[in-house]
Formats: C-alpha cells, structure tokens, sequence
C-alpha cells in the first residue's frame, strides 16, 4: 500500500508539473493576432493594470501606479507620483476597461532594447477627447508618447494642426539631433471615437529610412530621409518629457510595439484583433479583409462582402490573441446594431458583420413580399460567420428612424439564398421594443445572410417617410416624371434632379411637399426629352430644418421599337449575352448594369453595327436584382430587368 501511495503520489506530481508548465507556455502563447516576432511591449486595459506596484489591481475609478508588459519581456510601466497618475476605468470601449488620461498623468517605460538601425513598429488605440495642437518641430501640443527626458533622439506620438483640424503626428529625430520632423496623418482627430494610430520605421529602404503613420489600418503619409540611426529613448506614455501640461487629454487602451515592421498579412491580424475588441472599424478605401490569429478569413472585405464594408464589427474568441468579445456595437453614429450572448462561442468561432451604407430614413417598398411585410429599412447588414458561435441576441436602435414604432408590427428580415427579402426564405422574428431598440433574442446566422428590419404596417409603424413610386413615363417630345408618397414627416420640399451621366446634376424642379401626411399623395413633373440620349433622375426630399435625403436613381424609357435588345440566360451567374439587332449602324455606345439602388456596377463600351449584334460580358457581381442600360448616340432602348444568382 505504501508503494501504491507513493506512485499515486508521483503520478500526481508529474501532472501538476505538467499542467503547470501547460498553463505557463498557455499564457505567453498570446500575442497581438497571434504575431510574437519581435514584440518588445505590450499594455491592455483589461489585464494587469495595478492601483499599486504589482500586487493589487485596479477597480473602476482607482489610480493607476504599474501597468505590466504583456510581451515577457518586463518592461512595465510605472508612475511613482501619486497626483501624476491617470485612472482606469471598468468600461468604456465597446465594454472593455480604459486607462484615462488629464493632460498631466503619465506612465514611463524602461528602455525597450531596440537598435538604432533596426525596424519598429507600434500600435496604439487612442481617443482624443480634447487635444491642443503644437507644431512639427516643437514640443508643445498634446503628446500621447514621447520619452522621459530631453534626448536627441524622438519616436513620438503628437497633436499638430493642418488645414485648421487636429491630426496625429509621428515626431521622430536621430540620435545626432538631425532630421527633426515626420509625416502626419490626414485623417482628423475624432473626440468621441477610439481611433487606431500606428507608427513605423523601415530603417533601410532602398539606401533611405522611411517614417509612416497609419489611422484606422491605413497608410496616410511617409517621410523619406537618408538612412539615420535613431535609437528609440525611454518611453512616456501620455505626455511629454519635460513640459508638465503638454499631456493628453482622454483614454488609451492599448499599445504594441514591435522591433521589425509587420507584414502587410501580419499587421492586417493585428488590427482585426484590435478593431473587434474596441468597436472601431479598419479602413476601406484598400479594401481589407479581416483575419483571425491563424491567418483565417473572418470577414470577405475583398470578395463576397465588397459591398457590405461600412461600420464593420464583431464578435469573438481567439485564444492566440487572448481576445473574447461576446458583446459589440461599433462606435460610429452611423451605426445602429448590437450584436451579444452568443450561445456557443469557443476558440476560433467569430461573427462580424457590416452594411450597405443605405439611408434609415427612406424605405424600401419594392423588395418585400407586399403581403406580410409592406415595407423594410433600406438599410441591409451581411453576415460572415466562422465556426460555430451558436444563437447570438441582436438590438437594433431605431431612434433616428422617423415615425412612430409599434412592436407588433416590427420583425427581423432575413434572406439566406441572396436573392432579397420577398420570398421571406427565413422566417420575419418578431422581436421587443423598448423605447427605440427593436431586439431579439436566439437568433442563428449563416455565413452570407443578409438582415434588416421590416414592418407590418405602412400607417403605424411607417419606419421612415415612405416614397412608394418614383417613374418615368415617355411621351412624344416630353418625360413625365411621377412620384407617389404614402406617408410624410416634416417634409418641406422635394428638388427633382436630371443627369446625362449619372455623375453629374442639374435641378430642374422645386416642388412643394405636404409637411406631415398618412395619406397617399401623388406628385408629377414634365421634361422635354431629346430622343436617343439616356437620362438620368433622382429626387430629393428636404424637411423643415433643412435635412435631405436623396431617392435611387431612375432612368428614362424613351426608346426606338424597332429595334430591340434581348438578354440571356436571365436569370444569369457568371456571364450574360446581349443580341442587339440593329436596322442601322450607330457606332460607339454603351452597356451599364445597376443595381437596385441605382449604382452602376458594370460599364462596357461596344461598336454597333446593322444587323445581329451579339456581346459577351463577364459577371462578377453579389446576387440580386439588377437593370441593363444601353444606349448611344441616336439609339436608346429600354431599361431591361437581369437577375443575377
């Protein structure tokens, strides 16, 4: 017995051995996205931040003395002084803790160990609630890093003015006390939203050193100089080293640095860790995709999503960034939805969506079922889901939805087979509303859903002011334009807009609206049309405190009959046939394909000669409905219907 004792006890030793050096290579497996090469320094607001040196940690509203690196490395940065302190907060960042800064506070950072003739790279999610602004080659204006004494040598993070609005500044000068100066952003300092401000050096390009700052995942400047040894100093985080008021003003979450430059692929993982965490979204003017830490994509930003990229957020796990976000709404005004309590997340599983950028004022009408559901927010949400996240609750504010709300007659709209919210292939969910916030609970979303709100009742729960028709109609030397409202609010004016382009805009009629109204009005206006030229039209209505909103846009049907265009296959997929057949030759002229907002997706100039006239195009476009355009100079056929599936 005592030799089973003994074995048992040995078993159990070699297990806790085990488990504990488990859990230690566990912990410091976490890294921003995932990416451990050259992380020098790492700081988060929701771990080890400490009201004392190290042992006690912060609760809401306590100073902050040590706040611990995260990298293994122990550069932890610390603040002796008590009144020099700033304070952490339990929540202010898309429900993550924040350390707040007044303008004074700071914490300083030993030296990182980073050559002068090396890389670096660091991350920092900021926002900025008041900032002074100083200039490129002083060292006033708010400091967000800066060193902790007057050494010659500057990696800094600064406030300066350009073109009358705050920016971010990278301050950077060498070790010889040369090239004083950096780029500066050109995205505008936001007081009320965490931003993403990156700065990198590559030491050696091409025979020069190359400073970029970055906002928001996005490059916005370079300055090029020779090759310069600058070794990066002590770092102050929150104010600069010898001005006492020159500090920042607001909250920091985050910040990383690197002693090499991060791949673009790398950089991309880092910033969808960061971007899902704080409920900002990464840039799209380059669209990006959104990656997980093993490299997987999590949100289609250059493929299936293209078209959903506005105020893209998240929720999710990923043990190798150490990030587990059930619950987000993205920080911008121009975003409405929370998504939460995901029933079944674990490592890996993700659920991030974005919108089309549509209006929440003026519905839509036509892509409903007409029966059940009579109208629906133009705006629409996509889905990209990875793994399996579970049921997840979904609120939806609609306080900037004019009219009023009732809450049977509200359901959440989902199209599953991409083809619109008309067949209702996903059963309407009703939901409850509370104030302005329509929610529902246990929802299940597949990769690729579309989703947005609809209503039952048209007089009720209007959701916005309803605009039910807007036509043209041809007669023999005039467009009639005609527009029908079942529903007014506020509404002072409509200006009726005519294009040749699509582009470009010229007003042509002012016409008077109805102020408040839950009837149906009928409104019409004529323009003298040219034969054989395709004109474009949109309207816009404008309330009484000078508020706008602007309709799809339509286009004239004014065609020869003798002469038609024929589509197939339509439905189509992945390429369509035009057959023209033509009692004349016209020359150039033009294909365009828009889509159900009126946006042209596709153009492809042709050569029209007489008889059959046959062209090939190409289709790369999201499912849906659209409309074929054709025309040139003296043919004009009309508009024709494709679905794309």
């Amino acid at each position: 017995m005592i030799r089973k004792k003994t074995s048992e006890l040995r078993c159990r030793g070699n297990c806790l051995v085990f488990f504990f050096v488990y859990f230690f290579v566990s912990a410091y497996a976490q890294s921003p996205g995932g990416y451990s090469t050259g992380l020098r320094f790492w700081i988060k607001a929701n771990s080890s931040v400490y009201n004392n040196a190290g042992t006690t940690l912060c609760t809401n509203s306590t100073t902050v003395q040590q706040w611990n690196d995260l990298s293994g490395n122990g550069f932890n940065a610390a603040q002796a002084t008590a009144s020099l302190r700033p304070t952490y907060f339990s929540t202010g960042a898309n429900g993550n803790p924040v350390v707040r800064y007044a303008g004074t506070h700071f914490l300083d950072v030993a030296s990182l160990g980073i050559s002068g003739t090396s890389d670096y790279y660091a991350f920092c999610v900021v926002k900025l609630t008041s900032a002074t602004a100083g200039g490129t080659n002083d060292g006033a204006g708010s400091y967000v890093l800066d060193r902790t004494s007057a050494t010659n040598e500057l990696f800094d993070i600064k406030v300066v003015a350009s073109g009358g609005t705050n920016r971010f500044f990278f301050q950077k000068r060498n070790n010889s006390g040369g090239n004083l100066g950096g780029p500066t952003s050109t995205t505008v300092i936001d007081p009320n939203g965490f931003q993403l401000v990156n700065i990198g050096r590559i030491y050696n390009s091409s025979g020069n050193t190359l400073s970029r700052i970055f906002v928001n995942g996005e490059l916005e400047a370079t300055q090029s100089n020779g090759q310069e040894t600058t070794t990066p100093p002590n770092m102050r985080i929150g104010r600069h080293a010898t001005n006492g008021t020159g500090g920042m003003t607001g909250d920091l979450t985050e910040l990383i640095v690197y002693s090499n430059f991060p791949s673009s692929a790398d950089k991309q993982k880092i910033e969808s860790y960061l971007a899902i965490k704080y409920g900002f979204s990464i840039g799209q003017n380059t669209l990006t995709n959104y990656l997980s830490s093993n490299s997987t994509v999590i949100y289609p930003a250059t493929g299936t999503h293209s078209t959903y990229l506005n105020t893209i957020t998240g929720i999710g796990m990923d043990n190798g960034s150490g990030l587990t976000q059930s619950s987000s709404r993205n920080q911008s005004t121009n975003d409405f939805v929370t998504i939460q309590n995901p029933s079944a997340m674990s490592d890996g599983d993700f659920l991030l969506w974005g919108n089309n950028n549509a209006t929440m004022i003026t519905p839509n009408a036509a892509d409903v079922d007409g029966s059940l559901i009579l109208r629906r927010l133009s705006r629409v949400w996509r889905v990209a889901h990875t793994g399996t996240i579970g049921t997840v609750d979904i609120l939806i504010d609609l306080a900037t939805v004019p009219g009023g709300k009732v809450q049977s007659d509200l359901r959440l709209l989902i199209d599953r087979d991409g083809d619109g919210f008309a067949d209702n292939d996903v059963t309407p969910l009703t939901g409850t509303l509370t104030g302005t916030t329509f929610s529902v609970a246990g929802v299940t979303f597949q990769h690729g859903d579309y989703f947005t709100v609809g209503s039952l009742n048209s007089v009720a729960t209007p959701l916005p002011i309803e605009l039910t028709d807007f036509r043209s109609t041809c007669f023999e030397n005039v467009i009639e334009l005609h527009w029908t409202t079942a529903s007014e609010r506020e509404n002072s004016f409509f200006v009726l807009e005519r294009s040749d382009d699509g582009e470009n805009w010229v007003d042509i009629k002012h016409v008077k609206g109805a102020g408040n109204s839950t009837t149906v009005r009928d409104y019409s206006v004529k323009d003298e049309f040219k034969k054989g030229r395709l004109r474009y039209y949109r309207l816009t209505q404008v309330d009484f405190n000078g508020n706008t909103e602007t309709s799809k846009l339509i286009f004239s049907s004014c065609f020869d009959a003798d002469e038609k265009l024929i589509l197939y296959p339509n439905p189509a997929t992945n390429e369509l046939f035009l057959d023209l057949n033509l009692i004349q030759n016209y020359g150039a002229g033009e294909i365009k394909i828009a889509n159900a907002l009126g946006k042209i997706c596709l153009t492809e100039k042709v050569n029209l000669t007489r008889g059959s006239n046959v062209f090939k195009l190409p289709l790369n476009l999201e499912a849906g409905a659209y409309t074929v355009l054709f025309s040139s100079m003296g043919l004009h056929l009309p508009p024709q219907k494709l679905i794309i599936r």
